[in-house]
């Protein structure tokens, strides 16, 4: 009774343990999972670097796999395919919208030019227009003296025969004859009114820029008042600026090397009473080489008008900055 008792008692045990083939599946199914598990990235690494895996198989020859390859094996190569596809596919996508948007800027870049060329020609055609009807365009010119010429030739041929009818045409002809020569004549009288403000306008503007160019050099400055017209005058203006300014900076350049020079010939002389001063003591030689500075340069007025009063009194403290001074000073004089 015992022994019933237990089987009895683990029954129900029994009947909750899976069947066979469940079990079995099961035990696949865990192996396979440790075997991936074992064999690729950690989800830490996966996270941070989703292409490590497809990284790491550029090398391989595609995902050929053979006929004895397991389900995994085959799963895990068509999620690197997968990868592949959707990297090249961003990359794809990336240069397609890099091409739209360059696109976009030449177009926009292109109309923004037709633009800016149709406001030109609409504010060209304006003005020709708005003076054409005063002083007339060449257009204009060319067409009405063709016309007096042809009129001329008509009526030069039909005066000795006009007889009745044809009097009538000769007068009409007459009449549009002078009429033409009437508005070329005043397209013409327009034209020297035209010039005379053109002209005084030109000399308001000359008149404005001269007291800017009061400072012009001399030469320059009889140039610019000698202009007849603003392309002239300001090509002139813009020379003598330019040389107005060059000026200056060789003054300036000139001023400051002839103070350095004045307290260098100072410091040579003062420099020079110190070393024969004492009693026995000959001149101190000056360092071999090119007498140039500790760092190898060698000192230039530009160098020592640079330095502060602290540098050069620690330069002159020293034998070798008083040997260098009196090289400076050698240089000059010998260049001079």
């Amino acid at each position: 009774m015992a022994d019933e008792t237990v089987v009895t008692d683990s029954a129900p045990a029994a009947e909750a343990a899976p069947p066979p083939e469940v079990a079995v599946a099961q035990s696949d199914v865990t192996h396979g999972d440790a075997t991936e598990q074992a064999a690729t990235p950690t989800d830490d690494t996966a996270a941070s670097d989703p292409d490590a895996e497809v990284d790491a198989s550029e090398d391989d020859d595609g995902d050929e796999l053979p006929e004895t390859a397991t389900e995994e094996e085959k799963t895990k190569a068509q999620k690197r395919r997968e990868r592949r596809q959707a990297k090249e596919a961003e990359r794809i996508n990336a240069a397609v919208q890099a091409e739209i948007e360059r696109r976009e800027r030449e177009r926009e870049a292109k109309t923004h030019q037709e633009t800016a060329d149709k406001a030109q020609q609409q504010a060209a055609d304006a003005w020709r227009k708005e003076f054409g009807e005063l002083i007339g365009t060449p257009e204009v010119h060319q067409t009405l003296n063709n016309e007096i010429a042809d009129l001329t030739r008509e009526i030069v041929a039909l005066r000795p025969y006009a007889d009745g009818t044809d009097l009538d045409v000769l007068e009409q002809k007459q009449t549009t004859l002078n009429e033409k020569i009437a508005q070329r004549d005043t397209l013409a009288a327009n034209q020297k009114i035209y010039d005379k403000i053109d002209q005084y306008q030109f000399a308001m503007t000359q008149d404005i820029y001269a007291r800017r160019a009061a400072s012009l050099p001399t030469e320059h400055a009889r140039l610019y008042l000698q202009a007849t017209d603003p392309d002239t005058a300001l090509a002139r203006l813009e020379a003598g600026i330019v040389a107005r300014e060059a000026a200056k900076a060789k003054a300036a350049q000139d001023a400051a090397v002839k103070a350095v020079t004045a307290e260098l010939e100072k410091e040579r002389a003062a420099h020079a009473a110190t070393r024969t001063g004492g009693p026995g003591s000959g001149p101190v030689p000056a360092t071999g080489g090119s007498g140039g500075s500790s760092n190898g340069r060698s000192l230039t007025p530009e160098r020592y008008a640079a330095m502060d009063s602290s540098e050069r009194a620690k330069l002159r403290s020293t034998v070798e900055g008083r040997a260098q001074i009196d090289a400076m000073m050698q240089r000059r004089s010998g260049a001079a």
